[in-house]
């Protein structure tokens, strides 16, 4: 069975100056394709049909959570503190928390993920309205003043199971983990209208699991995003116009 593999290349633009603009950030392509099939197939394990290492593209609406680091349920909830990343270049809604950040070079990042939210048939844009912004809280949103998350107070563990929930409209969240979910954790989730179908992690191929552990961002300046653009997300609109390769 082929693995579903994500290994990029990572790319340097040119030395672009920097006007005092913010950069722009950026995945890889290779990496969303390969995320994409992982999260499809989770998609045929999660409904019993196996694991498929190429399943078709799922365009139902599923939300899943997959726990790539945690060993407990108090670890999982931990990890919130630690903020959510996630490139929108993914054709899916995901976002995670970070585990690990290790700055590659002066534009690559590697992140690695800890809790993974993910929903399938549905856009990055409508995701971050209806699941990402609803999650974040003082510990989490980029403004630290922030009134809205201030009142909202921390998030808990259950918080995410509902909001990845109702902002994807699903009654059930289908969690992919080491740790089985509390009897606690359970009830809270129901009582506000979420099942969680709980899976073990192990049941993902354990080469899978960690091909998709890691991922990368770009970042540079909005000039450089321009070649980033053209030479890595769109090489052949490079040759058709017939800029140099």
């Amino acid at each position: 069975m082929e693995t579903l593999l994500a290994r990029p290349q990572l790319y340097c633009a040119q030395p672009a100056v920097d006007e005092g603009g913010g950069h722009m950030w950026h995945g890889y392509p290779d990496e969303c394709y390969s995320f994409t099939c992982f999260t499809d197939s989770l998609v045929a394990l999660a409904w019993g049909y196996g694991w498929y290492p190429q399943p078709p593209y799922v365009g139902l609406r599923n939300a899943m959570i997959v726990d790539f680091a945690s060993r407990s349920e108090e670890e999982a909830e931990a990890s919130m503190s630690f903020g959510w990343n996630g490139a929108w270049e993914f054709p899916m809604g995901t976002v995670a928390t970070v585990r690990n950040r290790v700055d590659v070079d002066a534009q690559n990042v590697r992140i690695e993920r800890h809790l993974a939210l993910i929903a399938t048939g549905m856009p990055i844009e409508e995701f971050h309205h209806d699941v990402i912004e609803p999650l974040l809280d003082p510990r989490t949103c980029p403004r630290y003043s922030c009134g809205t998350c201030n009142r909202r107070g921390v998030r808990r563990l259950e918080d995410i199971f509902v909001a990845l929930g109702d902002g994807t409209g699903q009654r059930a969240v289908q969690l992919f983990s080491s740790w089985r979910p509390s009897g606690k954790l359970l009830m809270r989730a129901d009582a506000a209208g979420i099942e969680i179908r709980a899976h073990r992690l192990d049941e993902i191929p354990v080469d899978d699991l960690e091909a998709n552990r890691f991922y990368h961002i770009w970042n540079g300046t909005p000039l450089q995003a321009q070649e980033f653009r053209g030479t890595v997300w769109a090489p052949a609109w490079r040759v058709a116009k017939g800029a140099p390769s």
